[in-house]
């Protein structure tokens, strides 16, 4: 799993003893999130009838598959090439900065397409929420 979405779990679930038995133990997977909420917040959604009002508002986007990434949502790095590794001069052999410890980075296409995604979830999400 990548770094960043191990530590995104981490501060997501941190206090919520029931998904945590222990600080150094990490949340079992998979978790559902929808919109950015936890799949027992959606099932309290459900529950309510909220969740289809929701789910019908959200835009419709044609599945299809990445061009740059293949649908990995990933890339090698264009600076170390997928070494995790750079060269200088001065230092030698560093870690790359810019990658995560698999040598990848997120496919910027699919990072511009979710992020865009998640502003229309968000957004119908806050707006209905509002006027309650």
């Amino acid at each position: 799993m990548d770094a960043s979405f191990a530590a995104e779990l981490e501060r997501i679930f941190d206090g919520d003893k029931k998904d945590l038995q222990s600080k150094t133990k990490a949340p079992k997977l998979p978790r559902v999130f929808i919109g950015g909420r936890y799949s027992e917040e959606v099932k309290q959604l459900h529950e309510i009838g909220e969740l289809k009002k929701l789910v019908q508002e959200l835009p419709r986007i044609e599945p299809r598959v990445c061009e740059m990434c293949g649908g990995h949502r990933f890339v090698p790095c264009n600076v170390c090439h997928g070494s995790h590794k750079v060269h200088t001069e001065k230092l030698g052999f560093r870690t790359c900065s810019t990658c995560n410890e698999n040598g990848l980075v997120r496919c910027s296409s699919c990072l511009f397409v979710s992020a865009s995604h998640a502003f229309f979830v968000l957004k119908s999400f806050f707006c209905s929420n509002s006027t309650r």
